[in-house]
């Protein structure tokens, strides 16, 4: 007798049961892609970013030095996280499903906004092709060349399926090299936030004393802390806003525009290194500009940290 099963029916048992799946190496040319997502990496270096200060990276760029086995890169850490590839993988899939499989088909391009070392594009094409999605064009950019250097290396490894676009260096808050209006969906796996907004203490200061700085005036009785506090929280919006309006940008119009893992502001999460709080979201369209459908944005648990939530909106056709 010969039992007929459906590729989503048998995606669907290896997930519950945590069957470990290997595809095999299909389409291993890397096709040309189309003239609509073709551009060039900025021939320059970015200035220094405004969260680029005291040891601030040395969390990326730890993962970084580390010797990746390319022919089974399940076993990565993930950028800064210290987690495991499938981890993050078991724990984002959910967001994954509802997120961004409704809003793509076969054939369509996704960019990550500070893509690190290509890892998270990796664990959503293999989502995507759970889903029966395939021959999906991936590009991005990050602020640390190391890390670029590193998503060239696995994107061009010939155990990987995949069209590859552009994977650049470059700032997540000036992607002018990036055309306007280019992909189906665009992310960012994380918004990096600002630990010393205001740039009150010295260049040399690390990410804990920039973060407990900040804790600080969130619980100091001092109107005068309070209004620096305040300042801060303004800072941190403004720059939430310039990754996030140039990732609608060059976002096509309708196109989901995603943003993962963000964190609430320091004072009302005084254990993390700051972000904005949901409500901003909504407040943002007026106050920034954001070219998105109100109606649209979806607020979800980040999946991965119980403090950290997901965003999904669309920008207006």
């Amino acid at each position: 007798m010969v039992i007929v099963i459906s590729v989503s029916a048998f995606l669907m048992f290896a997930s519950v049961f945590r069957v470990r799946i290997t595809y095999a190496p299909v389409d291993l040319e890397i096709k040309p892609y189309s003239a609509v997502t073709s551009y060039q990496c900025p021939s320059k270096k970015p200035g220094r970013a405004k969260n680029d200060k005291g040891d601030n990276m040395e969390w990326y760029l730890r993962d970084s030095r580390n010797k990746f086995n390319f022919t089974n890169l399940h076993d990565a850490k993930f950028d800064g996280w210290g987690l495991s590839f499938d981890h993050v993988k078991d724990s984002l899939r959910p967001w994954k499903v509802k997120a961004f499989v409704p809003y793509l088909k076969s054939g369509d391009s996704i960019y990550e906004s500070a893509c690190g070392s290509g890892l998270n594009l990796l664990l959503t094409l293999e989502v995507l092709l759970e889903n029966n999605i395939t021959s999906i064009t991936v590009s991005g950019n990050d602020y640390l060349e190391k890390s670029i250097y590193r998503a060239n290396q696995i994107w061009g490894s010939p155990s990987i399926v995949r069209h590859k676009g552009s994977l650049c260096v470059g700032d997540s808050t000036n992607l002018s090299f990036v055309p306007s209006s280019t992909f189906d969906l665009v992310y960012t796996g994380y918004l990096d936030p600002l630990l010393d907004p205001l740039n009150l203490l010295p260049f040399n200061a690390t990410a804990e004393e920039q973060g407990c700085s900040s804790v600080e005036r969130c619980n100091s009785e001092l109107a005068q802390e309070k209004n620096i506090s305040m300042q801060e929280r303004k800072a941190q919006e403004d720059w939430t806003a310039s990754w996030v309006l140039e990732m609608i940008r060059i976002a096509k119009p309708g196109a989901p525009v995603i943003v993962e893992t963000i964190q609430q502001s320091i004072c009302r999460y005084q254990r993390g290194w700051g972000g904005v709080d949901q409500v901003w979201w909504k407040t943002a369209i007026l106050g920034y500009g954001l070219d998105v459908d109100p109606e649209s944005i979806v607020l979800k648990p980040s999946g991965v940290f119980k403090e950290r939530y997901n965003v999904l909106m669309k920008k207006n056709k």
